[in-house]
Formats: C-alpha cells, sequence, structure tokens
C-alpha cells in the first residue's frame, strides 16, 4: 500500500510538472510540488509506523534503517514533504519573494530548524544499521568508522553550527548583521 501511493504521488507529480512546463501554467508546477511533498510525507509515514526503511543501490547493496534510526529518517522525510508543500504555496500566492526576502534578513529561525535537521541526520547516521553483502568481524567495523562515525560527525559539527548561528541571530542581530549577516541582504537585494 505505501509503495502504490509512493508511486502514484511521484509520477502525479512529475506528469504536473511536465504539464506545466509544456503548457505554460505554473498552478500546474504548484500541484506537482504538492504531490511530490506528498509523496515524502507517504514515505516519512511509512518509516515511522513500520520502524523499517528499506533502499536499495545499483551495485546490489542493500542499505536498511530499523528501529530508532527509521523513525528520525520518517521525520526527516515529513519535514521535507511539509517543506516542499510550504513552497508550493508560497510559490502561489505571491511567487515567495517577500518571504524568501523576509528570511535573508534575518535567517535565525531558518538556520535553527536546518541546525535541527542535520542534527537528527547525525543521530541517525550514528545509530543506523547498514547492512551489505559481506559481514565479516573487520569489514563491518571499517564500515562503521567510514560510514556512520566520520559522517555522523561531520552532521553533527554542522548542525551544532547552524543551530548555534540560528540563536546568535535571533538573540544579538544587530550583531549578527555587523559579522556579515547583511553580506545575504546586499547579494540578493533585500535591503
Amino acid at each position: 500500500m505505501w509503495f502504490a501511493l509512493q508511486i502514484v504521488f511521484i509520477a502525479l507529480g512529475l506528469l504536473l510538472v511536465f504539464g506545466s512546463n509544456q503548457l505554460g501554467r505554473p498552478i500546474l508546477m504548484q500541484a506537482g510540488i504538492v504531490c511530490l511533498g506528498l509523496a515524502m510525507i507517504v514515505t516519512g509515514w511509512e518509516a515511522i509506523i513500520t520502524r523499517k526503511l528499506v533502499r536499495r543501490k545499483r551495485r546490489g547493496y542493500r542499505v536498511s534503517y530499523t528501529g530508532i534510526p527509521a523513525i528520525f529518517q520518517g521525520i526527516q522525510y515529513n519535514f521535507t514533504g511539509l517543506f516542499m508543500i510550504g513552497v508550493a504555496f508560497m510559490m502561489y500566492f505571491n511567487n515567495g519573494r517577500e518571504l524568501f526576502l523576509q528570511a535573508i534578513r534575518r535567517p535565525g529561525l531558518l538556520l535553527v530548524v536546518l541546525g535541527g535537521l542535520a542534527l537528527l541526520q547525525a543521530m541517525i547516521i550514528f545509530w543506523g544499521t547498514w547492512q551489505t553483502r559481506e559481514n565479516s568481524p573487520g569489514s563491518l567495523a571499517v564500515g562503521w568508522t567510514v560510514v556512520n562515525l566520520l559522517p555522523g560527525l561531520i552532521w553533527l559539527a554542522l548542525g551544532l553550527g547552524l543551530m548555534l548561528l540560528g540563536l546568535f541571530d535571533a538573540l544579538a542581530p544587530a550583531r549578527f548583521d555587523e559579522m556579515g549577516g547583511r553580506l545575504l541582504e546586499e547579494l540578493y537585494g533585500a535591503r
């Protein structure tokens, strides 16, 4: 059932986006983005409810998240789907230009949310269950170090940095602007 819903939303979304391009109707583009967002949400709820997320790669490797990492991955899919739906509605109502400019002027909230998602990704990577064809103890130890530990530390540092930067913008906006926060405003003409 989950897989069928995902395929329907993805196919419908891609058809609407393609139709928008061919027919010159922007509302079809927004409807297609909403359908793709719904596909992400369905994938997220599948991972949360079944507590399992399996993905296949070209070379036959199977990447599987089970338990808590699958739930965290499902939460990420839900946030991504909601973000896509929000973007589609912003595009429908005012092309999103004013909201984009506001995000450029005061990016603190956006940075905190992105930092939270990066921290969630770090937890997924640290606790993730990666299964490959060979399961020897040596390959598992090397695999865990290369596949889980190093990327997890990078995501952890990125998440903490984004959250701290976002909190800095929220708590001291004038100081944030003095230290380079105005760069984006000048780059995008948001002043």
